[in-house]
């Protein structure tokens, strides 16, 4: 097995640090999808992503002798790339498997759903058409609730994260995933066939 590969995130950080540089590409290998994946939910469009995710990494490479590790290094990534997102999206004045929007892993944070590992053609053409709605929902929502629903829902970060992440205390944090999924849950409602029965009848109890 490679040396890096058996060193975890602070060891590599600190690695690079002392001059290793060509390890930073082992941290690339591990965070290059999750970065990517949390600039597409913010920024919408690949090529903005692509562009955000390089910005991120440089960013992330220059400032690691500014590393404390008073958190995870991942918990920084994340902060540098929603602030790198969000700031592009200032500049310019300007998503996830379905995922079941009432079921909460931990006090009010949702679970997605198991896929079904044989649908049928028509359920994989109807689950295409609830990804093409839920991602269109989310991109057309405020900047400060997409990025809730993207750390939260899409990412699966924990409240504690979330706050390191955002510098906002865990009830702050609590409170403004709460109106980022009644906002994304108000605008789902509006495509009368996203929900099921059930799920309907309990998005519109909020």
């Amino acid at each position: 097995m490679d040396r890096v590969t058996e060193l975890d995130d602070l060891e590599l950080v600190q690695s690079v640090v002392s001059g290793n540089k060509g390890d930073f590409a082992e941290l690339v290998r591990r965070y290059q999808h999750k970065v990517y994946s949390t600039a597409l939910r913010m920024c919408c469009s690949r090529e903005d992503a692509e562009d955000i995710a390089q910005e991120v990494f440089l960013k992330v490479y220059i400032g690691l002798p500014r590393f404390r590790a008073e958190s995870n290094f991942s918990t920084y990534l994340y902060r540098v790339a929603m602030n790198t997102a969000i700031d592009h999206l200032r500049r310019k004045g300007a998503m996830p498997d379905t995922t079941s929007l009432f079921r909460d892993s931990e006090e009010g944070g949702y679970v997605v759903e198991p896929e079904d590992p044989a649908p049928s053609p028509l359920a994989a053409l109807e689950e295409s058409e609830r990804n093409a709605i839920l991602r269109s929902a989310i991109e057309a929502l405020p900047v400060n609730h997409r990025e809730m629903i993207v750390l939260r829902d899409v990412n699966g970060l924990s409240y504690e994260e979330i706050g390191k992440i955002l510098n906002l205390g865990e009830g702050t944090v609590k409170s403004r995933i709460n109106r980022a999924r009644a906002r994304l849950r108000r605008d789902l409602l509006a495509y009368g066939n996203f929900f099921t029965p059930d799920q309907s009848n309990i998005a519109e109890r909020g």
